[in-house]
């Protein structure tokens, strides 16, 4: 066996039953493991059949920098052979296997220090005393995952089963414990490329019962354990029995346990070991903090406990071969039943943790077989490693949560006629609610099919080949037609005779939609030109459409709601080529449900202005329209902005006088396509501007109101 210097490295992959017996022993041992160092540093690693195995052993026997253990070809299939010799040289005598007994995954336990024996009232108590499995009272379910040193990790599964028929309770737990894997190096420290792994199972079983005798509650239970550790391919496996009590009376409870007596001893290769038969006793008090915290009884006759309370637990332990003794003590908080607070600390040297802490959070989910579930975490550092593991526990009790008695409901019959009546009228409301959205449900199906037959009979006349598109709207809104053919030569609103056609179709088309069947008319115009010459010739198309069916076709005016002259600003193609700016040469026609009225247009231009009465104006639009304000001073003046709307060249400014108004001022801005309209004040007053239908209305509200108090 030879160890080398090799630098500080990071603490890796290692065998945990090693670890363990390390930290057991490493203050007592110092003046020997310096000897051993100084010795085996004389030594070198020769010849080509030389293996090293990275471990962390050099960190916590021989301190740093980090050693490597290589063994010889000859010896690499004993290596763990030598590594327990090692052990059993450097460290005190009557060290066990199944060291990895020490190590618990249990987040509430570890939380408290480990200090449990006495407290012992919870599933995960295998671990610590057996015999308070008698004290449970339902089915419990827990989960628990460890994530220890580097890769190692374990995790737990514990069942708790109360047997009416025998008046106990039965316990089942499955701990593995996954201690990474270790990676074999050459005499000059490069992988070889084999990987040594080591494992660790427990099988534990238990039964408990429990009787009252003068008013103290006695516990007490028993029950087998396998135990199997695979340590890098030599396997070994041992059967222990733990016998365990507790005591409890009023707040205070005391707990002794028995235990891995020796059934079946532990043997690798030739070395053979008794388990770590420990003798462990504890004490703890549950003080309520709250004595005025009520309990409410449940309708089974159960009580839900809402007191604060505080338990305080201290534990001793010592293994029966070693004399030193171990304590252990914790402190939880419990609040209500809702969340713990926890801490630890242990008064021993060779723990990898000395202090612990954690919290865990109680909540009842009553679609659970009525369970109180508990999730629980605990954080203790590892400071040899320079890190800190951390623990999770998710406990199931079954039944533990029942609902709270029905109260006693009081009814003040004190205006109860009104208080019904009020109910009868919200059901006639909703009732009224309900058949108004059955009608227009109705309706919009009525109108949907009325459309889609429609639909059909047009397609019949305009044919495969048509300039005309169509399709039908959702929702029963309508028909649209897209008029492909009269893309109108440029700067003209004419009909060309090659349009006639196709507008021909189109009047057939309308004249078979119901009379009372409104149409809207949009116009629109390619992208050369400026904006107000493209709405202008937009309206002009859109003109002579109207003209020719009218004349030619008797398709009357009034058939046509709200025409609108968009000019350039929906193109339906890319204005970049002669295709698309002739396509956005079009014109489109809306067929509305008969008797309905298609929705108001966005506007795209100012008809008119109209002055109601002196603090009182309207400007009206060819649809509904958008719009900012903004009130300015020097001087006083309401400035309103409208975006893609267009000014006629014959709108005017006007000189009022009316009021606190002064003049209006109006203006169209051809590079951002937008209408300002500036309002000028004689001083500053509120004013109220809305959108109503094609209108927008400015009121001078101080005015108003002045006046109907003079009134």
């Amino acid at each position: 066996m030879f160890w080398h210097d090799r630098g500080k490295l990071n603490f890796s992959k290692a065998i945990y039953s090693v670890k363990s017996q390390m930290f057991a022993e490493k203050a007592k041992k110092i003046t020997q493991r310096r000897k051993v160092a100084k010795i085996s540093q004389r030594k070198a690693c020769k010849g080509q059949g030389c293996y090293c195995l990275q471990t962390a052993l050099s960190s916590l026997v021989f301190g740093n920098p980090l050693r490597v253990l290589c063994v010889s070809a000859a010896l690499r299939a004993a290596f763990f052979f030598l590594i327990m010799a090692l052990a059993s040289s450097v460290w005190a005598q009557g060290v066990n296997f199944a060291a990895f007994l020490r190590v618990s995954p249990f987040a509430r336990q570890v939380g408290m220090g480990e200090a449990f024996t006495g407290m012992a009232n919870d599933i995960n108590l295998l671990r610590y005393n057996v015999g308070g499995l008698g004290n449970l009272q339902y089915r419990a379910l827990s989960t628990s995952y460890h994530s220890w040193i580097d890769d190692t990790y374990q995790g737990a599964l514990e069942v708790a089963w109360p047997i009416k028929r025998l008046g106990g309770v039965a316990g089942f737990n499955l701990t593995y414990f996954n201690e990474g894997e270790l990676k074999e190096l050459d005499a000059n420290f490069n992988p070889t490329g084999s990987v040594l792994s080591s494992s660790d199972l427990i099988l534990s079983f238990g039964y408990g019962m429990s009787t009252k005798l003068l008013n103290i509650n006695w516990a007490i239970g028993a029950g087998p354990k396998l135990i199997r550790q695979n340590l890098a391919g030599q396997s070994a496996t041992g059967i222990g029995l733990d016998i365990g009590t507790v005591v409890s009376y009023k707040e205070l409870s005391i707990g002794a346990t028995f235990q891995n007596f020796t059934v079946s001893k532990m043997k690798f290769l030739s070395r053979e070991q008794s388990l770590p038969e420990t003798i462990r006793g504890g004490v703890a008090f549950r003080l309520p903090l709250n004595k005025h915290g009520k309990r409410k009884v449940t309708a089974k006759g159960d009580t839900l406990d809402h007191r604060t309370r505080l338990n305080l637990a201290v534990d001793a332990a010592k293994l029966l071969d070693d004399d030193t003794w171990r304590f252990y003590t914790g402190v939880e908080l419990r609040i209500a039943e809702t969340i713990a607070l926890r801490g630890g600390y242990k008064f021993h040297d060779d723990e990898l943790a000395r202090w612990s802490a954690g919290i865990g959070f109680i909540r009842p989910i009553k679609s659970l077989s009525k369970a109180s579930t508990q999730i629980d975490y605990a954080y203790s550092p590892a400071d040899a490693f320079d890190t800190g593991t951390h623990r999770f526990s998710l406990s199931f009790n079954f039944g533990a949560a029942p609902e709270e008695a029905a109260q006693p409901v009081k009814v003040d019959t004190t205006g109860l006629a009104a208080t019904m009546s009020r109910i009868q009228q919200e059901r006639q409301r909703a009732e009224q609610a309900r058949q108004e959205a059955e009608d227009a449900k109705k309706r919009a199906a009525a109108m949907e099919e009325e459309m889609r037959q429609l639909l059909e009979k047009i397609r019949q006349i305009v044919g495969p080949d048509s300039n005309l598109s169509i399709r039908q709207l959702p929702g029963g809104r309508g028909l649209l037609m897209t008029v492909q053919g009269i893309n109108f030569d440029f700067d003209k609103s004419d009909i060309r005779p090659s349009e006639r056609e196709t507008l021909k179709k189109l009047a057939e088309s309308l004249k078979i939609t119901s009379p009372d069947s409104k149409v809207w008319i949009s116009g629109y115009a390619d992208s050369i030109g400026t904006h107000a010459y493209n709405y202008n010739l937009s309206m002009r198309r859109l003109n002579s459409v109207m003209n020719y069916l009218e004349d030619q076709h008797q398709i009357s005016r009034a058939r046509f709601f709200m025409p609108v002259n968009y000019g350039e600003t929906r193109p339906m193609e890319d204005n970049g080529t002669a295709q698309g700016r002739a396509r956005n040469r079009r014109v489109e026609f809306l067929i509305s449900p008969s008797g309905v009225d298609p929705e108001i247009p966005d506007a795209s231009m100012l008809e008119s202005l109209a002055t109601v009465e002196n603090s009182l104006f309207g400007l009206k639009f060819n649809g509904k329209v958008k719009f900012t304000e903004q009130l300015m001073t020097n001087p006083d003046r309401l400035v309103i902005d409208l975006p893609d709307i267009y000014l006629p060249g014959e709108f005017k400014n006007l000189n009022i006088n009316r009021g606190d108004f002064i003049g209006i001022r109006a203006a169209y801005h051809e590079e951002d396509n937008f209408t300002r309209i500036v309002f000028d004040l004689r001083r500053p007053v509120k004013l109220d501007l809305r959108a109503q239908d094609t209108r927008l209305i400015v009121k001078d509200e101080e005015m108003i109101l002045l006046r109907a108090v003079r009134q």
